[in-house]
């Protein structure tokens, strides 16, 4: 409906098959999106926990780790600004514990079945993850998963089989049921290439910098770094910046490090123990990880700009300050970690780590609330009042009928509130689409003008048809047209929010029936476990009777 005529379920980050959608099916859209806030902070809580539990990690540990993560300032700050799809980092660790396995999994039948239904799980948290809009970040968050898995191997590397097996299932599951989104994507971005030339970059003693002030906290100053990016071209806020996780992880691994060295020297010497080269390679793989986002941030050479903005996805990415999650989301598990193993043995120190990580979150919370109330630039009332009249039964959505840029100055449709004017039956053409670039610069206007949809000029509506946006050849088209003086019933069903008849390429059909290939797969799998422990017992049960 925006932009005379865009796209959603292409759309590598859009919302709609997501949580915050789902719960407007019983909240307005407000409450929605406050629900799936909280929903996720507790996912990220639980997910770490898991994660670190399974490596061996006590309890006490794991839920400081649970904490930090939950609260850390990527979340809160995108929260605040409205990124949702971005909040879907908080399940990277919940997505790294599915590939663990747990202890004692009994017979070698039982394990393949564990193994089976948590490589569904994955799957299922991978789908759920790219329908959240996830997609502008899938190469740092793979970077990330990658991060906790070489973690996990750093401290256990006979889980490499095991974990391997379960990654490899679990994506090529995924695959499987994203198939159509996938291809819908690539169809739409090889149509759209929105290569961005330039990109910020920051210098290098700025960019090692901001891992240790703005991730561990240690400065408050959010307009230092923007003055000194360059090219200058659009102001980046402190969103772009906030990473914090607490000065707690760099006080962990202070003393973990410190009771490592202690423990060297009150050491007798013994023959030396190699430690194995997986584990060895594992734990250089996360420090490589922790520092890359600096690295890459780094504006090195001229040639090396060049040579970044010539790989796939990379060259489309104007901002690699996002990078920076994947030190965030290693740093938390890490010092933790090791400050579990190599800190001070006496119970009372893991069971005051968790009042202070809650102390430090509380406080860091305050000063994101303290700085929600400045960001009322957004109103939602238009929405939240069109949600209450339809939930009341009041009539239904109206149907787009015109496009232009506002509906009249009482309302107010304009700068954050401009993609409003939906609620009032018009599309807005000075829309917010970040795929058609930030200035709107890739979107071909042709003939598109403000004034009814249905207006016909030179043998098109005045309303691009989507279908040529992504399978042009198909469907008779090339990207950008509108729909001809013929289609006026399919442009008709379209205004009114209803499905339309359009082309799609042979293998489009393949992909959806593979996806629902994919979900009797996934939910065999997600069964096969459950079901054959139940049974085990069932059966014990009955032989412990007789």
């Amino acid at each position: 409906g925006m932009c005379a005529g865009s796209l959603l379920y292409v759309n590598p980050q859009s919302l709609w098959w997501s949580l915050p959608h789902l719960l407007t099916l019983f909240v307005d859209p407000l409450l929605a999106v406050y629900g799936s806030v909280m929903v996720l902070a507790a996912g990220a809580a639980l997910g770490m926990h898991l994660y670190l539990v399974r490596l061996g990690v006590a309890p006490q540990f794991a839920g400081v780790a649970g904490v930090l993560m939950a609260t850390s300032g990527f979340l809160v700050e995108r929260a605040l600004v409205g990124h949702f799809a971005y909040l879907g980092v908080a399940l990277l660790p919940l997505l790294a514990s599915t590939l663990l396995p747990a202890a004692g999994s009994g017979p070698r039948t039982n394990r393949l079945l564990a193994d089976l239904c948590a490589a569904a799980g994955f799957a299922l948290l991978l789908v759920l993850l790219f329908h959240g809009g996830i997609g502008p970040l899938a190469v740092p968050v793979a970077v990330a998963l990658l991060g906790l898995m070489a973690l996990a191997l750093s401290v256990h590397p006979e889980l490499l089989g095991r974990m391997l097996l379960r990654a490899s299932l679990g994506t090529a599951l995924a695959l499987l049921l994203l198939g159509p989104k996938l291809h819908g994507v690539i169809a739409f971005l090889g149509n759209f290439p929105r290569d961005i030339p330039s990109t910020y970059f920051i210098q290098f003693q700025d960019a090692f910098a901001l891992a240790s002030r703005y991730l561990f906290g240690l400065s408050a100053d959010f307009a230092l770094l923007p003055q000194r990016m360059t090219p200058w071209e659009f102001l980046q806020e402190r969103h772009e910046f906030d990473y914090r996780v607490t000065w707690l992880p760099l006080a962990l691994l202070l003393i973990a490090l410190g009771g490592r060295l202690a423990r060297l020297r009150r050491a007798l010497p013994a023959p030396a123990r190699r430690r194995p080269v997986i584990a060895s390679t594992a734990a250089v793989l996360v420090c490589v990880l922790f520092l890359l986002p600096a690295a890459i941030n780094t504006g090195w050479s001229d040639a090396y700009v060049a040579w970044l903005k010539s790989l796939p996805l990379i060259r489309s990415t104007g901002l690699f300050l996002r990078w920076y999650l994947v030190s965030m989301v290693l740093v938390i598990p890490a010092s933790v970690l090791l400050a579990s193993r190599w800190g001070p043995r006496n119970a009372l120190f893991s069971w005051l780590l968790l009042p202070l990580a809650l102390v430090l979150a509380w406080s860091q919370l305050q000063t994101s609330a303290e700085r929600a109330a400045g960001l009322r630039f957004y109103d939602p009332t238009t929405v939240v009042n069109a949600y209450r009249e339809l939930a009341a039964g009041n009539g239904r959505m109206p149907a787009i009928h015109a496009t232009g840029f506002q509906v009249d100055q009482a309302l107010d449709l304009t700068g954050a509130n401009r993609n409003d004017t939906l609620a009032a039956g018009v599309s807005q053409l000075d829309c917010y689409e970040a795929m058609f670039g930030y200035r709107l610069e890739y979107l071909p206007f042709k003939t598109l003008h403000p004034g009814p949809a249905l207006e016909l000029a030179d043998g098109v509506f005045n309303f691009k048809n989507p279908a040529c946006y992504v399978y042009p050849e198909a469907n008779g088209c090339v990207p950008g047209d509108h729909f001809r003086a013929d289609q006026r019933e399919e442009l008709e069903r379209f205004l009114a929010y209803r499905e339309y008849p359009f082309e799609k390429p042979p293998l489009a059909h393949w992909l959806v029936r593979g996806a629902w290939l994919g979900l009797a797969l996934l939910v065999a799998a997600l069964l096969a476990w459950p079901l054959a422990v139940l049974r085990q017992r069932l059966v014990r049960g009955a032989g412990d009777g007789a």
